[in-house]
């Protein structure tokens, strides 16, 4: 298993469902609930990605001090 193309895809597919729910929380047809469920899935997703971005720096730190 590749590891590396397994994390590129789940980042991708995160990345794929924050726009997704940001676009439909800033879309006018729908009611209150739906607007902050949406958006609730655009900060759940940022969070996971902010995350990720923190532990590819320090996967990346880690390999750099094994050289």
């Amino acid at each position: 298993m590749d590891y590396e193309k397994v994390w590129k895809d789940l980042k991708m597919y995160i990345e794929i469902l924050f726009w997704a729910s940001r676009r439909f929380a800033e879309s006018e047809n729908i009611n209150v609930d739906e607007r902050l469920r949406a958006e609730g899935g655009e900060l759940m997703g940022r969070k996971i990605l902010n995350f990720m971005g923190m532990l590819e720096k320090e996967m990346t730190t880690a390999n750099e001090g094994r050289r």
